[in-house]
């Protein structure tokens, strides 16, 4: 799996009680109409309409009581694009992972972002699991980052993670916080064009539908949806911690049914040279087939923050179909490199920590890890990180590594060894000896169904 690491600012979130959990259910099929999401004993006797998650309409149950004083304000969390984009493994879907093959074959899998508190962290889960569909948990852990300590203050911290998978597709997210420090926030909220990860792409198959859900479930969404410069419409939405998400419209999906959006598909990464960054982005990581390259002003980025300035933008994604043993569900993922034409940009993460607040990292899902670590020292991109040999995180394992990006952007690798599939059953998954680019059986990733959340987002605290 891969991933892109975001974090959370701290903003009230409207998922703490029973009923406020019930309040994340979704219609299987969403229509644009208003249902009441409190449950049924919460709901008796209210007006639909005056039913939110969050906002000024939300409903009694469903506030969050303000934040303590003195408590960090947002933990860390990470979402995976799981199949063709970030999160751990190195194939070519979403927001959490890629998987690398011994050609060097790539699919990320998620995104990663970040919260403070251990109860701001799952108010962040319920808030990505809930609004994106993320309904299939894969693992918790608590651990330590000794092998961070290059991005971390030269000092070992803890924190403490959940993985989570949307199985209509797309990569997962993994929402982490630190359990050893507050959570820093940048000094000022980021522009478009400042190098790092500025937004996660989120695949939907009808972008109208996911804004009338997303909208109506009280979500901040930012605009309406709009054309780029492929044609194709999308709409931004930000999250209580500040965090920016891009719903865009795809055609690849492992469940046609179900959650109006799916899983990771992508990121937006602002770059200081566009052309400098191509050498790593679509020469190596293999994402070598262009499908725009303008520069102006652009009417879709009217609603973001330094959105009204001139930009050159370029979208890639992979010639080759992702492959992998999560193949099917990651599914294929874009990189758009946005570089500012009028001013220089700013650092995302500049005198912050790996794991402070926002996309912390783009990862990707990979076999083959020696062969990519030789190719990417040939092309001037060594390891920064490399745990070198088989790595416990927990419910599942593997060898991870990073590499900076020309800005300084951190992409992780992640080798996967054994991943949970129904940990209820004790049933864990060798993928040590998997032939590279075999993709698991239907009914393998089926059974990851299986691991749904039941009754609403609440029994994720559970």
């Amino acid at each position: 799996m891969s991933s892109v690491q975001s974090s959370g600012q701290g903003l009230p979130v409207a998922y703490t009680g029973r009923a406020a959990g019930a309040a994340c259910k979704v219609p299987a099929a969403y229509t644009g109409r208003r249902p009441c999401r409190l449950g049924r004993r919460a709901c008796r006797g209210r007006a639909a309409s005056a039913v939110s998650d969050t906002g000024p309409a939300a409903g009694a149950a469903c506030k969050a009581p303000p934040r303590t004083p003195g408590t960090p304000r947002a933990l860390p969390a990470r979402c995976r694009l799981l199949g063709a984009f970030p999160l751990h493994p190195l194939h070519r879907p979403g927001i959490s992972a890629y998987n690398l093959r011994q050609n060097n074959d790539q699919t990320p899998q998620g995104l990663q972002t970040r919260p403070g508190t251990l109860k701001e962290l799952f108010n962040v889960a319920y808030y990505q699991w809930c609004r994106f569909g993320m309904d299939i948990p894969v693992f918790r852990e608590a651990a330590e980052a000794p092998f961070m300590t290059r991005y971390t203050g030269g000092k070992v911290q803890s924190r403490d993670a959940v993985l989570a998978l949307n199985l209509r597709g797309g990569g997962g997210f993994e929402i982490w916080q630190y359990t050893s420090r507050e959570t820093a926030f940048p000094a000022h909220a980021a522009m478009l064009g400042d190098t790092g990860i500025f937004a996660a792409r989120i695949k939907t198959d009808d972008p109208a539908a996911a804004h009338r859900f997303l909208t109506d479930s009280g979500a901040a969404v930012l605009g309406v949806p709009a054309a780029g410069p492929d044609g194709q419409m999308s709409f931004y939405v930000r999250d209580p911690y500040g965090n920016i998400f891009q719903i865009v419209r795809s055609d690849e999906w492992y469940q046609r049914k179900g959650h109006p959006t799916g899983g990771p598909c992508g990121a937006l990464i602002g770059v200081s040279d566009i052309d400098k960054s191509l050498s790593l982005y679509r020469d190596v990581l293999g994402y070598d087939k262009v499908l725009y390259d303008e520069s102006g002003q652009f009417a879709d980025w009217s609603s973001l923050n330094g959105g009204g300035g001139k930009f050159r933008r370029v979208l890639l994604t992979a010639s080759r179909p992702p492959q992998g043993p999560f193949a099917p569900v990651f599914g294929s993922s874009q990189i758009e490199l946005v570089q500012s034409l009028e001013r220089t940009p700013q650092a995302i993460f500049a005198d912050r920590f790996w794991g402070d607040a926002g996309f912390i990292h783009l990862c990707f899902d990979v076999q083959g890890m020696d062969s990519l670590k030789e190719k990417l020292e040939l092309n001037g991109f060594p390891f920064t990180v490399d745990t070198g040999s088989t790595f416990d995180m927990g419910e599942a394992s593997g060898r991870f590594s990073y590499i900076e990006d020309p800005d300084g952007t951190l992409i992780e690798f992640v080798e996967t060894r054994k991943v949970p599939i129904m940990k209820k059953w004790n049933w864990y998954l060798d993928l040590s000896k998997r032939p590279q680019g075999k993709p698991l059986s239907g009914m393998v990733l089926n059974a990851l169904g299986f691991g749904r959340v039941k009754g609403g987002c609440d029994s994720v605290r559970n």
